[in-house]
C-alpha cells in the first residue's frame, strides 16, 4: 500500500495538471491514510496470548503498544499459572518457577547468544545480570546457566533480535 502511495506521489503535479486532478489526489491519499490508520487500529485491537494477565514486562509492553490494558500477575499466581500450564504437557522443569525457559533448561537444552545477532543492547542484561553479562566488545554473553529461570524467560522476550535460545 505505501508503494502506491509513493507511485502516487512521483506522479506530482506536471505542467498542464488542472487543481482538480491534485485534489482529487490529495483526496485519495487521504482516504489511503484512513485506510492505514484503521487497519493500525484494528492491530491494536487484538488480543495479545496471555492479556487477560500477562506474565512478562515484555508481553505487558506489546499490550500497552497495542493500546491494550496490561495487567502484570504477581510472581506468585505466575508461578501457579505456569506451573497448571506445565502440568498439561508432563515437561520437567528445572528451578521453582515452570516457563519455557524451565523446561528448556530441565531437558539438558544450554542458553547461548547468537553473537551474529546480538546488537550489544544490554537488555538481557538488565533483565538478569546473573546470567546475563557484556563482553569488553559489548556483545552479550551467558554466565551460567544456572539462574532465576523467570530472569532469563523475561531476557529471551524482551531481547529486540531475539538472539537468546536454548540448544
Amino acid at each position: 500500500m505505501l508503494r502506491r502511495v509513493f507511485d502516487r506521489m512521483r506522479g506530482h503535479r506536471r505542467d498542464g495538471d488542472s487543481v482538480e486532478a491534485l485534489q482529487q489526489r490529495v483526496r485519495e491519499l487521504e482516504a489511503m491514510v484512513q485506510r492505514l490508520q484503521a487497519k493500525l487500529d484494528q492491530q491494536r485491537a487484538q488480543p495479545v496470548q496471555g492479556a487477560a494477565g500477562v506474565g512478562s514486562f515484555a508481553e505487558a509492553a506489546v499490550a500497552l503498544s497495542r493500546g491494550q490494558e496490561a495487567r502484570v500477575q504477581p510472581a506468585g499466581a505466575l508461578a501457579e499459572a505456569d506451573a497448571a500450564e506445565g502440568a498439561a504437557d508432563e515437561s520437567p522443569y528445572w528451578g521453582p518457577v515452570d516457563n519455557a525457559s524451565a523446561r528448556a533448561r530441565g531437558s539438558g537444552k544450554q542458553l547461548v547468544v547468537e553473537l551474529d545477532e546480538c546488537i550489544a543492547c544490554g537488555t538481557c542484561v538488565e533483565h538478569s545480570e546473573a546470567v546475563f553479562g557484556l563482553r569488553p566488545d559489548g556483545m552479550a554473553e551467558v554466565l551460567t546457566q544456572d539462574g532465576p529461570m523467570d530472569e532469563v524467560q523475561a531476557a529471551i522476550d524482551a531481547c529486540p533480535t531475539t538472539c537468546i535460545l536454548w540448544r
